[in-house]
C-alpha cells in the first residue's frame, strides 16, 4: 500500500514538475517575444543585452527544442549588433554545427567571416572563413560580398576609398 502511495505521489510530482517547465518554457518564449517587439521599435542597449540572456536560457533549459536554431541565429545577429564577437562567433558556429540543414547556413558561415574581420579584427581568421564560404556555397548571392571584403582585408575606409578613387581615375583617362 505504501508502495503504490509513493507511486501516485511521485507522479503526481513529475506532472507538477513538467507543467512548471511548460509554464516557465512559455512565459519564456513570451518574455523573448516581447523584448523583440520592443527592439524592433525603440534601438535600446540594455534591452538588447535582456533578450541576449534570455536566448541563451532558452537554449541552454531547451536544448531539443524546435525554436533553438532559430534563437542562435537571432541570438548571433543580436551579439553583432552589440558587437560582442565572440559569443556571436559561439552562437553561429553552434547553429552551423548543430544544425547543419538550417535555412539559412550559408548566412552564418558569411557572418562567421565577418564578426572575426569586423569585430574580432583576425584578419587571418577572417581570410580563411571568407575562402570556406566561398568553397561551400560558390553561387550565393553574397559571394561578391565575401569576393570584395577579402581584397580589403585589414584595409582602413580611408584606403579603401583611396583605392575607388583612383580605380576611377584611371577609368576617366581611359
Amino acid at each position: 500500500m505504501i508502495s503504490s502511495t509513493r507511486k501516485i505521489i511521485g507522479f503526481g510530482i513529475a506532472v507538477l514538475v513538467l507543467t512548471a517547465c511548460q509554464i516557465s518554457k512559455k512565459e519564456l518564449g513570451k518574455e523573448i517575444t516581447r523584448l523583440e517587439n520592443e527592439i524592433a521599435t525603440e534601438y535600446n542597449m540594455e534591452k538588447m543585452d535582456s533578450l541576449s540572456l534570455l536566448y541563451q536560457q532558452y537554449i541552454k533549459e531547451y536544448p531539443q527544442d524546435s525554436l533553438v536554431a532559430e534563437y542562435l541565429y537571432k541570438s548571433g545577429m543580436l551579439n553583432i549588433s552589440l558587437r560582442n564577437g565572440p559569443e556571436a562567433l559561439t552562437d553561429l558556429t553552434v547553429l552551423a554545427n548543430r544544425f547543419p540543414k538550417y535555412a539559412y547556413l550559408p548566412e552564418v558561415y558569411y557572418y562567421i567571416a565577418f564578426i572575426y574581420e569586423d569585430i574580432m579584427y583576425d584578419i587571418i581568421a577572417a581570410k580563411a572563413a571568407y575562402y570556406s564560404f566561398i568553397d561551400k556555397y560558390p553561387n550565393h548571392r553574397l559571394l561578391p560580398d565575401a569576393t570584395l571584403s577579402i581584397q580589403y582585408l585589414g584595409q582602413s575606409p580611408e584606403e579603401i576609398v583611396a583605392t575607388f578613387q583612383q580605380n576611377d581615375t584611371i577609368h576617366l583617362e581611359e
